[in-house]
């Protein structure tokens, strides 16, 4: 962040400076106002922690060892939580313990944000510095945000591309996840560009954000949709358990599109085989170590520098990919151990 100040040149005269020292002192106070967190300006315990509460899908792994690693080359201990299943009351619990450490600073996944808002409450109250990942959050210093409206209006339209060449009158199936509000976007932005750009109707929404739930709902689905053909998930593993679910109904690949989210590794992986039997097509891929790294850098930053008087929202948005984008899923597979 750069802060950019107004000098003057002030001349000595006794009552000037009296009056100018008053007016710096009273500058200071309501800057100090304006940063609820001014406590937290030099870190204490050299500790942070950022919850993603999606322990069991399998891109988060990766993830909660980009935040470890980018926490430990700063100098801090990096905690991450074992919650899984987006489950809130598992959030809640990890991060008031976080509180209760003594944690420098805490980020929660927004996926009920008046829950989390006031997890931040309790921070605050505590000297903990408050930061919100996905959307922002009442009292959260700031949000680090990976892209959900970009990274959808991107997938919105390459499905639309697709449809319009391909399938005209495309029977749509949407894979979602309802209980989190952080990534509505990356769903209901290519909805409203199917429905206002396309003459494809979209047949099911249903929450799917595992392999095996996307495998279950696309197979129950397509028994009463057989003409379907397109699938967009919320994320890769719900995409690809619905890749499965096309296969061993026997569709043809070359008349199917499917599309998920976050460039996780069995999805780069797929998708590098560049095979013309795969139902799995692209990925909106956020460079996850990249994002993390951004979320950690902010937090140490703040901390050792001094926050923001206003909240901030910093995006890193995801690239759409497909099998043809060889160099970039080499790199970011790269980024998850090859």
């Amino acid at each position: 962040m750069n802060t950019i100040a107004n000098s003057a040149q002030i001349r000595p005269h006794a009552a000037r400076l009296s009056v100018i020292a008053g007016a710096l002192a009273a500058a200071s106070l309501l800057a100090t106002s304006a940063n609820s967190y001014a406590d937290d300006a030099k870190p204490k315990t050299h500790v942070i922690g950022i919850s993603v509460p999606y322990a069991d899908v399998p891109v988060v792994t990766w993830v909660n060892k980009f935040i470890a690693a980018r926490a430990k080359e700063r100098g801090y201990t990096g905690l991450i939580d074992p919650t899984q299943g987006g489950k809130i009351e598992g959030q809640q619990a990890t991060m008031d313990s976080w509180i209760d450490q003594k944690a420098d600073a805490i980020m929660g996944y927004s996926i009920n944000p008046p829950v989390l808002a006031a997890i931040g409450r309790r921070a605050k109250a505590a000297g903990v510095a408050f930061y919100s990942f996905g959307d922002p959050v009442d009292g959260a210093i700031a949000t680090v945000s990976p892209g959900m409206i970009s990274g959808g209006e991107a997938v919105g339209k390459v499905v639309v591309a697709w449809i319009n060449a391909n399938d005209p009158q495309a029977e749509v199936i949407m894979l979602t996840d309802s209980q989190n509000t952080a990534t509505a976007a990356r769903t209901s932005k290519p909805m409203e560009a199917i429905q206002g750009q396309t003459k494809a109707k979209i047949v099911a929404s249903q929450d799917a954000n595992t392999q095996e739930k996307g495998f279950e709902v696309v197979s129950t689905i397509l028994q009463a949709h057989p003409n379907a053909s397109v699938v967009v998930g919320l994320n890769d593993d719900g995409a690809l358990g619905a890749a499965r679910a096309f296969k061993q109904a026997g569709k043809d690949p070359s008349k199917v599109f499917i599309i998920g989210s976050d460039g996780s590794k069995p999805a780069i992986q797929e998708l590098l085989k560049n095979d013309p039997k795969s139902f799995f097509k692209a990925t909106a891929a956020l460079d996850e170590k990249k994002v993390f790294d951004t979320a950690v850098d902010l937090m140490i930053d703040n901390l050792e520098k001094g926050a923001p008087a206003k909240p901030i929202v910093v995006d890193v948005p995801p690239d759409v990919v497909t099998s043809k984008d060889v160099d970039r899923l080499k790199e970011l597979l790269a980024n998850m151990g090859g």
